[in-house]
């Protein structure tokens, strides 16, 4: 059962990031904040997409071997999720365009690892107690 349980909440983390990515995303768009990067390329709905998937599978890749060769997984996950969101914070830094692309680039960066970190964070629920040991 914990097996079973621990894969549904990181198979619902891949889903829910990408829908978080988007959805800020969209609201940047609504509000008026057009994604350009330095280099004039556009940040779209489908790079949103598709990055926020790679990061949460990603995520998922870290979780499934800190499980295997930490005794305290969660610890580390939260430190290597940290570290890597705050090594990712370098690039919108160096590619805005401007102080709203800026914060735009940010806040994707931010909500896709509140979601990954969060989501992940709750698949490493303590385990099962081993009986007759």
């Amino acid at each position: 059962m914990y097996v079973a349980h621990r894969t549904r909440v990181r198979a619902l983390t891949l889903v829910a990031a990408p829908a978080a990515a988007v959805g800020t995303w969209a609201l940047l768009q609504a509000g008026g904040i057009e994604l350009v990067t330095d280099a004039g390329r556009t940040v779209g709905a489908i790079s949103v997409v598709v990055v926020a998937s790679l990061v949460a599978l990603a995520g998922w890749g870290v979780v499934a071997v800190l499980e295997r060769r930490t005794g305290r997984p969660a610890l580390w996950w939260g430190l290597v999720a940290s570290a890597a969101l705050s090594l990712s914070i370098l690039g919108p830094g160096a590619a805005a365009t401007d102080a709203g692309v800026l914060l735009g680039l940010v806040l994707l960066h931010v909500v896709t690892a509140a979601v990954v970190m969060g989501g992940l964070s709750a698949s490493l629920g303590r385990r099962p107690a081993v009986r007759g040991c």
